[in-house]
């Protein structure tokens, strides 16, 4: 990751700086599977359930919360993800128009809490179940 930032940004991050990028990845990753959830949703009249994840490649439709705390929530971790990125963003944007080294620069903003996945997926069956033609040992 940090030689990646480096050819980027055309400098050496300091690692405090590496992995605040690093959590924000992860904060957004998880407030995108929350966010595809609510807007790629099946009616559900399958399930007991307004709304259900349908992904995969056979008809299993699942219950996702869907209660308006649910969906404030996902949104209210948005917008935290917003105001971080924008701080790291900020921070870089300063960083790279300064030509004095001992510029003081904005600290980095504080970071968000990773969020709860919405849908988290059902448990692996219990019992392990043998492959064709692998017997035990």
């Amino acid at each position: 990751m940090a030689t990646k930032l480096t050819r980027v940004f055309g400098y050496v991050m300091p690692p405090i700086m590496i992995d605040a990028i690093e959590h924000c990845l992860k904060v957004y990753d998880i407030n995108r599977l929350n966010r595809n959830q609510l807007t790629h949703f099946l009616p559900s009249a399958f399930t007991n359930s307004d709304l259900a994840r349908l992904k995969g490649p056979r008809f299993d439709p699942q219950p996702i919360p869907d209660t308006l705390e649910d969906m404030r929530r996902v949104a209210d971790e948005v917008i935290l993800l917003v105001n971080y990125l924008g701080g790291i963003v900020n921070l870089i944007n300063k960083r790279q128009v300064s030509e004095k080294p001992d510029r003081i620069l904005p600290s980095l903003p504080d970071k968000p809490p990773l969020p709860e996945r919405l849908w988290k997926p059902p448990p692996p069956p219990q019992g392990r179940k043998e492959q064709p033609g692998k017997g035990p040992g």
